[in-house]
């Protein structure tokens, strides 16, 4: 049987995580303008242990699993923590199968960190890069990660000509990348994903922070609703906002769950036809909750939502900024429409609460 509920050991992660984010990650931080490239807070992360919770011990790393890496990125999700820190513990993961223990050890103890690079167009990832290709959150990082489905690279950030942009969501950067195929980038690590499935513990962790943005919306949108009182009760109590604080609930459940299903897939079976209809179904459910909540939220809050000193918003610009992340040239919907069987199905069991029922089909 396969367990979406957490063990103790693993709600104690979560929890400690949950605690550290609220004291030094606050989303009242986000309420400033020019935040990208702030590096004052990721020592925090490093102590934490967040870039080497999946790593075995031998490695420097807490010899857990991509699960537990799921459950802490959740938490980051939440708080709107810069998608570097999904980059940075796939870089250590990257570092480790390559046999790069000094850049190990700097991205562990947080003195280092990684930016993310994804295509942007026709592109060719592999030990040499070139193409169309778009960096994000990569202000003030060491490295950037280039990943697709072939396989995932880590090139010097400062060896690329990258073109500063103005990304939807002003707390992160964006810059753009043209390298023409007979200037090709040398990788410093490459690792094809014959050899580890490093893309799609990438893909893991960007849905889990996009689950943890669409819960974090959720919540915002049903505290305002118990708050904000017209005609003498609470709005939570007209239909309308009930229900749409409700559906809230249902996308932000759904997409965590179906997470949890794609971390455990790949904990279990990596590289089976299986876990990757489940990673896209993660990557589709956590993207549109993610973003499908905070719009929501925004209404909820009504003319307050819009404004720039009010945090609704952010998750919005947050969830339109992640949700494409990775996703030039793939149909996450096409995946699974077009997924071969695996089996019949049979023989899947799954509890989702203490306190429910298991199924099994």
């Amino acid at each position: 049987m396969r367990t979406l509920v957490p063990t103790e050991d693993q709600q104690h992660i979560a929890e400690a995580a949950r605690e550290l984010l609220q004291g030094l990650w606050p989303l009242d931080r986000l309420r400033e303008w020019a935040l990208h490239g702030d590096m004052s807070r990721w020592q925090s992360l490093a102590d934490l242990g967040a870039f080497g919770i999946g790593l075995g011990e031998a490695d420097g790393g807490l010899g857990l699993s991509c699960v537990e890496e799921t459950l802490v990125l959740r938490e980051c999700g939440r708080a709107l923590v810069p998608p570097r820190v999904a980059a940075t513990v796939l870089a250590a993961h990257l570092a480790v199968v390559s046999g790069d223990a000094a850049l190990r050890d700097r991205l562990l103890a947080g003195e280092q960190a990684v930016g993310l690079l994804h295509a942007a167009g026709p592109h060719t990832t592999g030990p040499r890069l070139h193409g169309r290709w778009q960096a994000l959150d990569a202000e003030g990082c060491d490295w950037l990660l280039a990943w697709s489905g072939a396989g995932c690279a880590l090139v010097e950030r400062a060896a690329l000509p990258l073109r500063a942009g103005r990304c939807i969501d002003e707390t992160l950067s964006i810059e753009s990348l043209d390298i023409p195929e007979e200037q090709a980038v040398a990788a410093r690590t490459w690792v094809p994903a014959e050899t580890a499935p490093l893309p799609q513990r990438l893909d893991l962790l960007i849905a889990a922070l996009l689950a943890g943005a669409a819960e974090a919306a959720r919540d915002m949108a049903a505290d305002y609703a118990r708050l904000r009182e017209a005609f003498g009760q609470p709005i939570g109590a007209f239909q309308g906002v009930k229900h749409a604080c409700a559906d809230t609930a249902v996308r932000a459940e759904a997409a965590w769950c179906q997470t949890l299903v794609a971390a455990i897939g790949l904990r279990d079976a990596p590289g089976t036809v299986e876990v990757a209809a489940d990673l896209a179904a993660a990557r589709w459910l956590a993207g549109d909750a993610a973003q499908t909540n905070a719009e929501t939220n925004v209404q909820i809050h009504g003319g307050i939502g819009f404004s720039a000193e009010a945090l609704p918003h952010r998750f919005v610009k947050r969830a339109v900024a992640l949700r494409a992340l990775g996703l030039m040239g793939r149909d996450l919907r096409g995946d699974l429409l077009n997924a071969p069987a695996a089996g019949d199905g049979k023989g899947r069991t799954f509890a989702i609460h203490d306190n429910t029922q298991e199924t099994t089909t």
